[in-house]
């Protein structure tokens, strides 16, 4: 996916919430360099992910995923529902756990339940 050349990261910002029912967000220093970095990052649909050597590796794995709820409907049509797809086929392929969360940013509206997850993941696989 090529973005036009002139689309400044301020107009970014704005348009990939506004398109989605989402109030625009403030062009702060820092998110105006999120999404300028964004801008140059690969489109996940374009990563090719290893899956049977995921399945295959000994560790404990786990795909979190938010339950979209509180998101604006077009934002849920357009990202949470095909996102929330993708996590169940990614948990199933890879014999992970999947653990879906109150949200659709779960790492940010639920940071306590994400990082508790994560460390038990981990103590799992420092126990083996």
């Amino acid at each position: 996916m090529t973005l036009p050349p002139e689309l400044t990261a301020e107009d970014y910002l704005r348009l990939i919430t506004e398109s989605v029912g989402m109030p625009p967000a403030e062009p702060t220093p820092k998110r105006l360099r999120a999404a300028a970095t964004s801008m140059r990052e690969r489109p996940c649909w374009d990563a090719d992910i290893p899956l049977g050597s995921l399945a295959a590796a000994p560790w404990p794995k786990l795909v979190v995923v938010g339950d979209w709820a509180g998101a604006p409907d077009e934002y849920k049509r357009l990202a949470g529902d095909p996102l929330t797809v993708t996590a169940r086929v990614v948990a199933d392929r890879i014999g992970g756990e999947l653990l879906e969360v109150p949200g659709f940013y779960p790492h940010v509206q639920q940071p306590e339940r994400v990082n508790e997850a994560l460390e038990e993941l981990w103590s799992r696989a420092d126990a083996r």
